[in-house]
């Protein structure tokens, strides 16, 4: 079972906290984005990957900054992958990873340097939930 969202942009949506001091980075909102937790439920330590789709202007490029905190998660790997339409891109970026803490737990929010025409902006997407079980 996959867990699969799609539409508009919701209010939670939003940019990465600044350190304090730090100045304020741009914001950007893609045209649209989903993102899915596939399996939903893992064994502990076992690996499952967190996909993200991404439509964008073509002229944007979207990269993911990897958290430096994953607390009780491991990244493993992960993958980016854009195909470009006529008047936008998509931009499918996967994150295998695996977690070491049991019960339903959520993943990392993921950042990303948006580069644009007006130069560089971020954009933040919360992390998504996994249930994470017992190898007995």
């Amino acid at each position: 079972m996959a867990l699969l969202l799609v539409g508009a942009l919701p209010s939670w949506v939003a940019a990465a906290p600044q350190p304090p001091g730090a100045p304020a980075a741009e914001t950007v909102q893609p045209q649209n984005v989903s993102a899915r937790v596939e399996p939903r439920q893992v064994r502990i330590g076992d690996p499952f990957l967190y996909e993200v789709v991404i439509t964008h202007p073509k002229e944007h490029r979207y990269e993911l900054v990897l958290p430096k905190e994953t607390g009780d998660f491991e990244v493993l790997d992960q993958t980016r992958q854009r195909k470009d339409g006529p008047d936008s891109a998509t931009t499918t970026i996967g994150v295998r990873m695996s977690a070491f803490s049991l019960g339903l737990v959520q993943v990392p929010a993921l950042t990303f340097d948006v580069a644009t025409p007006d130069g560089p902006k971020k954009f933040s997407l919360p992390g998504r939930e996994v249930e994470v079980t017992s190898t007995l």
